[in-house]
Parts: structure tokens; sequence; C-alpha cells
């Protein structure tokens, strides 16, 4: 069994959770990023993942919280799909940094529209 938990995203914070996780049988870190995510730079994310290879630590799941991909706005369903697709490309170094098993996404807010009902 893989054990991890959510990791700071400052690299000095990143550094003390990975220590903490290699000491005590963690094998991965998650890192949730909200609005931050849209200025996350290579630099911050190359030196990320020199820490977590030091200390044989992984990421384990990114979190992407605040975009709407599935917004039924079509501009903030735009923005939000370039933001990750700039940020996700392989071409990327954050690609291959936080090439975790998971990823997830949530909405920026909740919907008070009603969703029609499925047909059975």
């Amino acid at each position: 069994m893989k054990l991890g938990f959510i990791a700071r995203n400052d690299l000095a914070g990143v550094e003390e959770d990975a220590i903490f996780a290699s000491e005590n049988g963690f094998t991965g870190l998650e890192f949730n990023y909200w609005k931050q995510f849209e200025d996350l730079t290579a630099d911050t994310v190359k030196k990320t993942r020199e820490i977590l290879e030091r200390h044989g630590v992984e990421a384990s799941a990114l979190g992407l919280w605040g975009w709407n991909h599935i917004s039924p706005d079509a501009a903030e369903r735009r923005t939000s799909l370039s933001i990750y697709r700039a940020r996700s490309s392989s071409r990327r170094p954050w690609a291959r940094a936080y090439s975790s098993p998971a990823a997830g996404t949530c909405r920026r807010r909740r919907s008070t529209r009603r969703r029609p009902s499925s047909p059975r």
C-alpha cells in the first residue's frame, strides 16, 4: 500500500514535507494548487522535483482547484482549459515533475442550476 499526504507548495515546505514523508514511510506527496497554478514557474517545478528525488518521494497526486473546466460559461471554460493545457503539456517540465498517477479538478463555485434527470 502506498501512503501520502497533502504537501505545501512553497519550496521550504516541500523540503520539510519530503523529509517527513521519507522518514515516516510515506511514498508520495499530493500537491494542490488554486489560483497560484497560473503563476507556477518551470524553475519552481524543477526545484520541487529535485527535492522529491533527493528524498525518494513521488508526486502522488496533483489537484487543480478553482478552475471550472466544464463551466457552462464558454469564456470561463476556455480560460480554465488554456491554463491547464499550458501547464500540463508534455513539453513542459512540470508535466514530468508532476507525473502523478492521479489528478483532479474542482469547480470554482457551486452551481445553482438544476441538472436534467437522466433517462432510465
